[in-house]
Formats: C-alpha cells, structure tokens, sequence
C-alpha cells in the first residue's frame, strides 16, 4: 500500500490495511481467472446489441480467444503445473485427465455433441487469425 494516491482519509486507510491482513496474497490462479473474467466481460459486451448498431462480432473473438488460453492456464496453475505457450489444444493436453474429460463433456453438452478435441486446434489460430483477416485469402466462417 506504499502506492495510493495522497489525499485518502486515514480511516479508510486503516480500513483498507484491515482488508489485507485479513485476505492475504491472493493465488496466482485467483488472480489468472480474474484476468479471464474481464477479457470475458469485455468479449461479451462486443456481442451486446446496441440500438441502432450491429453487435461486434469479429472483434469479440479476438478476446474470447485469449479468454480461453487464460482459463486454460489458471487450471494448470491450479493444478500446480508450469505454463508455457498460446497454443490451446497444447494447453489442453497437460491438465489432468479428470479435468479434460469434464470439460470436454461440457463442451459437447453446450455445443450440440462437438468435439473440444476436433475445435481446439481452430480456436489456437482464431487469435491470430481474426486480427490479421483481411490479410487471408478465400472464405474464413468463424463460430464462437
């Protein structure tokens, strides 16, 4: 707390410090899926209708994208193992096999019987792919 703005009322300075002891550091996974959760926030506002205007939806991949490589490395954090790399599918493959096979299970119910295991691959390029589209050629359909 040696950063704060000058000018806070010594009250809540001592309600804040009260605040620290009491919750501690926060883990690294806690604070991996709060970063999740915003970009999520974020990707889903992009797909808010608004009156008047489209909603966004190309750019809403982009974070939604980078929402899942984080939620990935948040479980392998919270599984006690190092994270390296943007690739999805390689992410996937290093949680436990109790976590793959949940979260795979979900994914089907959630998407009609899809594969996680046959859509991760894509989702690995979506990043990249979406924020450079206009530089691919032919046809690139995209489903969230």
């Amino acid at each position: 707390m040696n950063q704060l703005p000058p000018g806070i009322p010594e009250d809540v300075l001592a309600w804040m410090r009260e605040q620290v002891r009491e919750r501690g550091p926060v883990p690294m996974a806690d604070q991996i899926f709060r970063h999740g959760r915003e970009y999520h926030e974020c990707a889903l506002r992009c797909l808010e209708l608004r009156e008047g205007q489209t909603f966004l939806f190309q750019p809403s991949l982009v974070p939604l994208a980078f929402v899942v490589e984080i939620y990935l490395k948040g479980l392998l954090v919270a599984e006690g193992k190092a994270v390296r790399g943007h690739d999805h599918a390689q992410l996937f493959k290093q949680l436990d096999s109790a976590a793959q096979e949940k979260i795979a299970m979900r994914y089907a119910e959630r998407h009609q019987g899809q594969k996680l295991a046959d859509d991760l691959p894509a989702f690995s390029k979506l990043f990249v792919d979406v924020r450079y589209s206009y530089e691919l050629k032919g046809e690139h359909a995209h489903d969230i």
